[in-house]
């Protein structure tokens, strides 16, 4: 029989509770018993068997890839030159990208996570150790997480960024159209199922456009305002393809805009 002291300085569980419940998730886990200490950061875990321990190891693996994984992102969140609304935003993103990868077992993760080989790390300290610090082994013995963890934070906060320059971009858009003084009466717009979309004005000029995605839409938002139509006419029949496209048609064009699906 062997006793493992799992514990804690400075996140704020409750290591019993949350050992508990991942070993209930995990094969030949419900039986193992788990005692919690009076401050709830430390719990100390009976072990009776080499399968019981391999249990354990699956379960402190999980609790550390997803649950640690929170505090951790946030400690690395905290250190990135955002305002505190952009950090509210990107932490959720990149917690939510550590849970994914770490489901998935590294399959098609964009930055994969190995919880097998951060069980055979456990495993390999639990047979010369009986005491686990869960933020020292992460820090320390995990480096490669915890770059990933890094990775996914970044990542997210690039995109927040992007997302706010092109909110930002809309919003000069906007007021560049309400400033400008139409040159044609009115373009028809039509969005095409195959994702292509058609222009037409009221001179019977014709600009066909392969696509309207993400690259191609701001060309041809940016062709419109070029335009300077004082109507635009979109007739949607990308059966719901061009949805994104239609949302910036409104955000910079407003009343201008009138759409027939």
């Amino acid at each position: 029989m062997q006793t493992i002291s799992v514990s804690t300085l400075e996140y704020e569980i409750d290591v019993a509770a949350l050992l508990l419940r991942r070993l209930r998730r995990t094969r030949g886990g419900a039986e193992i018993a788990v005692v919690p200490a009076e401050d709830r950061r430390t719990a100390r875990v009976q072990l009776r068997s080499e399968a019981e321990r391999e249990a354990l190891c699956e379960a402190l693996a999980a609790l550390l890839l997803q649950d640690a994984a929170h505090f951790e992102i946030a400690r690395i969140v905290n250190e990135m030159p955002l305002t505190l609304a952009e950090k509210q935003r990107v932490l959720p993103e990149a917690v939510k990208a550590a849970h994914k990868a770490a489901e998935e077992r590294a399959g098609a993760a964009a930055v994969p996570i190995d919880c097998e080989r951060v069980q055979q790390m456990l495993s390999a300290h639990f047979e010369g150790n009986d005491n686990l610090n869960l933020e020292g082994f992460l820090r320390f013995r995990m480096r490669e997480e915890l770059g990933a963890f890094e990775l996914y934070a970044l990542s997210a906060a690039e995109e927040i960024m992007l997302q706010t320059e092109y909110l930002e971009l809309m919003r000069v858009l906007s007021v560049l159209v309400r400033l400008q003084q139409p040159r044609i009466r009115e373009v028809s717009l039509i969005l095409h199922a195959d994702g292509s979309c058609t222009i037409t004005d009221d001179t019977d000029a014709r600009i066909e456009c392969e696509g309207c995605g993400a690259a191609a839409g701001n060309e041809l938002v940016n062709l419109l305002v070029a335009l300077a139509p004082a109507r635009i006419v979109v007739y949607d029949l990308s059966c719901g393809r061009c949805a994104e496209l239609s949302q910036v048609l409104l955000q910079v064009f407003e009343d201008r805009v009138s759409f027939f699906r």
